[in-house]
């Protein structure tokens, strides 16, 4: 069964999607930075998640998970993976809930931030940069 992700883009449904994160990558990358702006304010922010954390859009009940990262995204078919460990299509995967509600889960591109973005009524999340080891 496919869902709707955001706007008309369809996505395979969770269980029938699979996602591989090879572990030199997992290794590598640790956190991501978003951006956050308020509209309503016309203010920007920034938030650094851990990959596999969660975090609170302060004074909001937006809620960001970031599930896994992918420095160089590639979907075939059900698979989606990473070309090679370097940024040359840096993707992560987010679920965002407001109070509670599931209200957008899908890839932000860093290279492409107006591809598939985060749509919201007042706030707008871009995926700004990935944050390794060094």
């Amino acid at each position: 069964m496919d869902i709707p992700m955001h706007g008309n883009i369809q996505m395979k449904a969770p269980d029938k999607v699979k996602i591989v994160v090879p572990p030199d990558v997992k290794k590598k990358w640790k956190w991501v930075r978003l951006s956050i702006e308020d509209k309503e304010r016309n203010t920007t922010s920034e938030l650094t998640v851990e990959i596999g954390g969660k975090t609170t859009i302060p004074g909001t009940k937006i809620e960001i998970e970031a599930r896994e990262f992918l420095p160089d995204l590639r979907i075939e078919g059900n698979l989606y993976t990473t070309g090679s460990s370097d940024l040359l299509n840096p993707a992560i995967h987010v679920i965002v809930r407001e109070d509670g509600k599931g209200i957008f889960d899908g890839w932000l591109f860093q290279k492409f931030p107006r591809v598939h973005p985060f749509r919201h009524p007042k706030y707008k999340i871009i995926f700004k940069e990935p944050v390794g080891i060094s």
